[in-house]
């Protein structure tokens, strides 16, 4: 797949004080750098974004980066999250990519939405974030799920250094609707995807 010139991406400015996150949802969308220092266990979506979008500051549903300790929460997802059900081993090989991440949305111990993502990197161009699959099961979705799982990686792709976040999605009337939500920008107006099959 090509750089970023085809999705809808948005530049990542740096932190202000505005942006600090208070206190100390969309149908999937699809779409080496090391990592930094663990990154908190518990993300919440900048006060000013929280206002905007009207998400509840006191639901139920946790939103935080996954790291290895957590593959056992992939054990218990619900259906509409992936596209098959995760597989221990490959779950286990994703959490130890230095440039994979995932920041995963979870109610008691049930994860009910996912954004994954890579750290992109070219010979031309600084490090970037592109949003590989955006999935929250539909009954938390309209409930400002989706965006906590955007601004979780976004915010997490600042503290990695990415310069901007992308991701590269049909553009449907509630996909733009949901990006441009969010302040990212359009760019192309159609999407073609080309594949070619490896397995023997």
């Amino acid at each position: 797949m090509q750089g970023p010139d085809r999705g809808t991406r948005v530049a990542i400015p740096p932190r202000t004080a505005a942006d600090a996150p208070p206190g100390g949802g969309g149908a999937r969308t699809t779409a080496a750098s090391p990592r930094a220092a663990a990154p908190p266990r518990r993300l919440q979506p900048p006060l000013a974004a929280t206002r905007a979008s009207g998400i509840r500051a006191d639901m139920a549903v946790s939103v935080f980066l996954a790291r290895r300790i957590d593959a056992g929460l992939f054990a218990n997802v619900h259906a509409d999250v992936f596209d098959a059900p995760p597989d221990p081993m490959l779950v286990d090989g994703f959490l130890a990519a230095p440039h994979l991440h995932i920041a995963v949305a979870v109610e008691r111990d049930l994860m009910v939405g996912m954004c994954s993502g890579v750290v992109y990197h070219h010979p031309d161009k600084p490090a970037q974030w592109w949003i590989n699959e955006l999935g929250v099961a539909a009954p938390w979705r309209r409930q400002g799920v989706g965006t906590r799982l955007v601004l979780a990686c976004a915010d997490h792709a600042r503290r990695l250094g990415c310069t901007a976040i992308w991701v590269v999605a049909d553009p449907t009337p509630e996909a733009t609707g949901f990006w441009k939500s969010l302040g990212w920008r359009q760019t192309g107006e159609n999407l073609a995807m080309f594949t070619l099959d490896l397995a023997p």
